[in-house]
C-alpha cells in the first residue's frame, strides 16, 4: 500500500516560487542588451551580435504588458 508523504504531514523541502517568469531569466542569459520601457525607438537602441540567430539584436520589453 502506497502512502502519500503529503498526507503524513511531511513538508516538501522545495521552495515554492510565485510569479516567476522563465522568459525574463532567458532574456538575462542572452548575450544581447535588454531594453525595457513604455516606448522604444527601435532605430536608436544598442544591439549586439546574437549568435543564436546569426545577426545583431536586442531584447525589447514594453512596460505595462499586463503580465505579472
Amino acid at each position: 500500500m502506497e502512502e502519500s508523504l503529503m498526507a503524513d504531514g511531511a513538508v516538501n523541502n522545495q521552495t515554492r516560487v510565485f510569479l516567476h517568469d522563465n522568459f525574463l531569466d532567458w532574456c538575462d542569459k542572452e548575450p544581447v542588451p535588454v531594453h525595457e520601457d513604455f516606448g522604444i525607438n527601435l532605430m536608436k537602441i544598442d544591439v549586439a551580435p546574437w549568435d543564436r540567430y546569426g545577426m545583431h539584436g536586442a531584447v525589447c520589453l514594453l512596460k505595462g504588458r499586463d503580465d505579472f
